[in-house]
C-alpha cells in the first residue's frame, strides 16, 4: 500500500506566488493611476493659466469698446465726419405697411 504525502512546503509557495503576483499588479496600477493623477493636475493648471490669460485679454477688450463707445469718443468721431448737431431734429417713421413717414425730426445731418 502506498501512502502520498503532499509536499509540505508546496501550498506555501503557491500562496506566496499568488501574493507576489498580486503586489506586483497592485504596484503597476499604484504607478499608473499615480501618473495619471499628475497628468489631470499638469492639465488643471494648464487650463487655470489659460483661463487666467483669456480673462486679461477680455478686461483689455472690454477697455477698448468701452473707449470706442464713450460720449466724447462719439461725438469727436461725428464731427470729425462733418455732421452737426441740429437744435429741431427731424426722424423717419417707418409704418407697418412698408412706407416712410418723414417727421422733420432727423438729429444729424451734413450740411
Amino acid at each position: 500500500m502506498t501512502i502520498s504525502h503532499s509536499k509540505p512546503g508546496r501550498y506555501s509557495a503557491r500562496a506566496i506566488k499568488v501574493l507576489l503576483g498580486a503586489m506586483v499588479v497592485f504596484c503597476l496600477a499604484s504607478i499608473f493611476l499615480y501618473n495619471r493623477m499628475v497628468d489631470g493636475r499638469q492639465r488643471a493648471s494648464q487650463y487655470v493659466k489659460s483661463v487666467d490669460t483669456l480673462k486679461v485679454e477680455n478686461t483689455k477688450l472690454k477697455n477698448d469698446l468701452y473707449t470706442l463707445i464713450d460720449s466724447r469718443s462719439l461725438t469727436i468721431a461725428v464731427e470729425r465726419l462733418g455732421y452737426i448737431k441740429d437744435s429741431n431734429p427731424g426722424y423717419l417713421t417707418f409704418l407697418a405697411d412698408g412706407s416712410v413717414r418723414d417727421d422733420q425730426r432727423v438729429t444729424f445731418f451734413k450740411p
